[in-house]
């Protein structure tokens, strides 16, 4: 087995432990299909779980594709096939407000240009939730069509519910809760044992603690960490994920391999995955995101478009980042996976770009 030198990856995140006061910190880095480095500071231990926040958000996205690949849902079926209150929803051009019917596509929801906002406190989802605060999945979507649309869909990105959305889809169109698919089609197929959408109360205890950046230093985070969980029974295909780093580790594994794990289970089609990662909404948007500079926007991930703005990896590599700090780096090229973890949120105000060193010093060290 070939050798690799990480020293730099390592004193990068003592550097955060040490000198920013990185409380909890885990980084596995995976080639072809394989793990070929972990390191882990602070109270970060291999059996850690952590909120994954939007890094549930490629989970779900490949969740959906599986469907697509199935034929059991289609990219341009309209979305009120499943949910028709958003038939009924209206969208903002100009002064106007104009009716979205068929126009609002499975796709759009992919790519984040549904027009939906990121609103989770909307009246229409405190009346919902007044009326039965255990409101489900599929009780909640509906009143997210309730808002107008902030533009007509497919015609610009906006980081929102969409990915919820596409979670109650999946639900719907494969006669199961969003969890339960995801147990049958990915955790278990991929060993991930301990991932879920609703952590277990014995298993609490193993959840790394919360902390904020606020006022430029780490403090303990008071608020309720998985605010997303609308309801307690409410499943978001944006948010709501909890894992171990070694869990989430396997996904990235598989998908750093075209959609197959290193044991040979397949989850998705390599060319699946490529679509996964292809620019979307090509010149309709400037795209920013955690990672840095050069990145587009593919099916729900960042995908990088050029290395003009110096980053180490490949064209191609994908992924998505986390609230609280957590990353994942998906490059079926280089067949290289990275799965960082920790738990603060409000990192980019104190840390700034951690995600885009982690990603330049892994693939310094991997020599690709």
């Amino acid at each position: 087995m070939m050798k690799y030198d990480f020293t730099e990856l390592k004193e990068y995140l003592d550097f955060l432990h040490t000198a920013k006061g990185l409380p909890c910190g885990d980084v596995i880095v995976y080639l072809n299909g394989g793990q070929v480095y972990r390191y882990s500071v602070g109270t970060a231990a291999p059996e850690t779980l952590y909120y994954m926040f939007s890094c549930t958000k490629p989970v779900t996205v490949a969740a959906g594709m599986q469907l697509v690949e199935r034929g059991v849902i289609g990219l341009d079926d309209p979305v009120c096939r499943y949910f028709p209150e958003y038939g009924k929803a209206v969208y903002k051009q100009g002064d106007s407000l104009l009716p979205v019917g068929e126009k609002l596509k499975i796709r759009h929801l992919f790519t984040m240009s549904g027009g939906l906002d990121y609103n989770c406190e909307s009246d229409a989802i405190k009346r919902i939730k007044a009326a039965n605060p255990n409101a489900s999945t599929l009780e909640i979507i509906p009143a997210f069509a309730e808002t107008p649309l902030e533009f007509e869909p497919g015609t610009k990105f906006r980081y929102s519910l969409c990915h919820d959305v596409l979670a109650g889809i999946t639900e719907l169109a494969s006669g199961m809760s969003f969890g339960s698919y995801l147990r049958q089609n990915i955790f278990d197929p991929l060993e991930m044992e301990d991932a879920t959408l609703h952590l277990p109360k014995e298993k609490e205890y193993r959840l790394a603690p919360a902390f904020s950046a606020a006022g430029g230093k780490i403090v303990p985070y008071e608020k309720g960490i998985g605010s997303f969980a609308i309801t307690p029974d409410y499943e978001s295909g944006g948010a709501s994920l909890v894992c171990s780093a070694e869990d989430y580790g396997k996904f990235a594994a598989a998908m750093s391999c075209g959609g197959i794990s290193a044991k040979g289970v397949r989850i998705l089609k390599s060319e699946t995955t490529d679509l996964l990662r292809s620019p979307q909404m090509t010149g309709k948007h400037d795209f920013t995101c955690a990672a840095g500079q050069g990145y587009a926007y593919g099916f729900g991930v960042r995908t990088l478009a050029t290395n003009k703005f110096g980053a180490k990896s490949r064209i191609g590599e994908f992924g998505w980042d986390g609230a609280a700090g957590s990353f994942i780096l998906m490059d079926p090229d280089a067949k290289v996976g990275i799965v960082y973890t920790q738990q603060v949120v409000g990192w980019p105000s104190y840390f700034g770009c951690l995600h885009a060193p982690i990603r330049d010093k892994v693939y310094e060290a991997l020599n690709i």
